[in-house]
Formats: C-alpha cells, sequence, structure tokens
C-alpha cells in the first residue's frame, strides 16, 4: 500500500473472504441489515443521522463517517420500560466467535442496553449490559459469543423514566473464528471442495499496538515513512483529530505527511488459494494532490489494484478492494 497523500491516515479494518458484507455486520447506513425487530417489543429501533430531537441526550453524529446513520431508541416517546428489541439470524457456531459494536448512552434518564443469545427454546442468557449514561462519546464493545446450534443474538435497549435517556448503536462488525481476545485475526476464506481448512488470516489491524500487527513500513520518495501516532501526540495539522477504531484523540493510526514524499505498507505473504477483500478506513487533510494506491506483488511493486486520485470528503471513508486468487501467494 503506498500513499502520496498530504496528510493521509490510515486503519486497516479487515482481511475477509470476499467484499460482500458479513451476515451480521451493519453500519446502518441504508437499513438494518439482516437485523430484524421481533413483534413481541413495545417499540422499534429508529435510524438516526445527526442528533437526537430531544437535547441533552443522544449522539450528535454517528460513528461510521460522523455524518451517515445508526439505530437508537428515541426516548421522547413511549412509557418507561418501554424496550426496543433487534434480533439476528439464526446462529450455528462449533467455537467461540466475536461480536463488536459501538455504543451511546448520555442522559440523565438512561435505563439499561443489554445483547443477549437466545436459544431455539427463547431462553435468554445475557451475555453483556451497560446501565446508566456512559457520557456524551462513542464507546466500543467486543463480545466473546459462546459455541452453540441455531441461536440467535439480540440487542435489547429499555427507556428510561423520562425523555433524555435515547441509546444508540452502529458499527457492528462479527468475527465467525476466533474469540475477541484475538480479534487481530479474522475469519478464514470458505474452502473450495477438495481444499484443507486454511490458517486465518493475521492481517487485521486497528494499530493499537506500536508493532503495527507485522506490517513492515518502507521509505519511498524523499525517505519518508509511515507514522504510529494518536491525534493527542502527532504534531499540528498531522493527521485526524480522532482515530476511527475508539473515535477518541487517543487512538491509535497511522500517517505521512506526503506533500513531497511517499511511503509503503506492507503486509505479510497472503496466500493467493482464494479472492479476498481488503477492507481499511482512511482520512486526509489539505487539497494538495496525490494518490493513494493498493497493490498486489510477487516480486517487485506488481498490479495497482486500487488508485484514489482525488477526494473531497470529510474525516473517516471507508474502502474495500477485491484481491483475486492467483497462482502465488503475494504481498
Amino acid at each position: 500500500m503506498e500513499g502520496r497523500w498530504s496528510l493521509f491516515g490510515l486503519l486497516l479494518a479487515a482481511l475477509i473472504a470476499s467484499c460482500a458484507a458479513q451476515d451480521l455486520d451493519c453500519d446502518f447506513e441504508k437499513d438494518f441489515c439482516a437485523w430484524t425487530q421481533p413483534p413481541t417489543a413495545k417499540r422499534d429501533w429508529a435510524r438516526g443521522q445527526g442528533k437526537s430531537v430531544t437535547p441533552g441526550t443522544g449522539p450528535s453524529s454517528d460513528h461510521t463517517t460522523g455524518t451517515g446513520y445508526y439505530a437508537y431508541l428515541e426516548t421522547s416517546l413511549g412509557f418507561q420500560g418501554d424496550d426496543v428489541l433487534l434480533q439476528s439470524p439464526k446462529v450455528t457456531l462449533a467455537g467461540t466467535s466475536c461480536l463488536s459494536f459501538y455504543y451511546h448512552m448520555y442522559g440523565p434518564h438512561v435505563a439499561t442496553l443489554t445483547l443477549y443469545s437466545v436459544s431455539n427454546a427463547g431462553v435468554r442468557t445475557s451475555l453483556w449490559t451497560r446501565k446508566g449514561t456512559q457520557g456524551d462519546q462513542w464507546l466500543r464493545a467486543q463480545v466473546d459469543i459462546p459455541k452453540g446450534t441455531d441461536f440467535q443474538l439480540l440487542f435489547e435497549a429499555v427507556k428510561g423514566t423520562l425523555n433524555k435517556g435515547d441509546i444508540a448503536i452502529d458499527d457492528v462488525t462479527y468475527t465467525k473464528t476466533g474469540d475477541c481476545a484475538s480479534s487481530v485475526t479474522v475469519a478464514p476464506p470458505s474452502v473450495k471442495p477438495g481444499q484443507s481448512t486454511p490458517p486465518p488470516s493475521a492481517l487485521t489491524c486497528d494499530f493499537e499496538r506500536g508493532d503495527l500487527c507485522g506490517y513492515q513500513r518502507t521509505t519511498g520518495l524523499n525517505h519518508k515513512m509511515w507514522a504510529w501516532a494518536t491525534a493527542a501526540t502527532a504534531s499540528s495539522n498531522k493527521g485526524p483529530d480522532k482515530d476511527h477504531s475508539y473515535n477518541t484523540p487517543q487512538g491509535h493510526y497511522v500517517f505521512i505527511d506526503a506533500r513531497t514524499g511517499s511511503a509503503f505498507l506492507t503486509t505479510n505473504n497472503v496466500p493467493a488459494d482464494t479472492d479476498r477483500c481488503l477492507r481499511f478506513w482512511f482520512s486526509f487533510g489539505g487539497s494538495d494532490a496525490g494518490t493513494l494506491n493498493v497493490y498486489t506483488e510477487t516480486t517487485g511493486r506488481g498490479q495497482a489494484l486500487w488508485t484514489l486520485g482525488s477526494w473531497s470528503g470529510f474525516g473517516w471513508n471507508v474502502a474495500e478492494v477485491n484481491l483475486p486468487a492467483g497462482p502465488t501467494s503475494y504481498k
């Protein structure tokens, strides 16, 4: 991956089997994805954009882009104890998996947000819960999902005493293989007939660790280098003011001030036995001309699979790049 953007920030989100959305992944930009609302709930989740209609509660923006949508419980309506439910499709797991999401619980009347697993017989088991205001911020949750057969996951938000108790969720991400402690790995690609199961990829990185998850940094034009930093430690006007993973000035990313040069960020070898997808988040400041390129290489620089030569968006923006199968492994 080569960066030539002026003031460029990067978060590598995942290397997955295909660029199609995972069954349980949802950023609520268009709808509720594969999640549904059971008729037993007293209220419905709503999709919101921007500030809550009630002052003193709710998020001021979504987590994904800062201008998009989130799912939330609007507490200016209904009665204390009313619940909203968001239910996944049925899931069968041979081992532990991980569900990650962001939540916003702000206001003096916030009640509870709970994630349950629901058995085929309808029995609920609480996996994670929060109660009361958590501050005016998006917070990240990672929940280990135990193995089971034909169960569903269920978000429940409950209305508090009065109307300043909005509860919101955003950017639900599901990793089918491995618990949350091994979140630097992602689910292995699907196996074609006659193939053995490939090992899980270890290319996912949120850059919270100083070792950059094994990614290699090399200099480009004028000896520029990707730098590891936070908004709180980066010098002024060099990089985003918040990271994407935690949406705080203390979260980490890598960036390059590329007005006068370029730099490379390289993976370890990737098996070429199946099509894959690289999903990442990028941000930049300034309007200087430049490009961001994604290459595959076996020797030398290799083939450019994706190029961005100009961009007028703000904040963090998502990109997905198809990585086709081939005869040999690549970086």
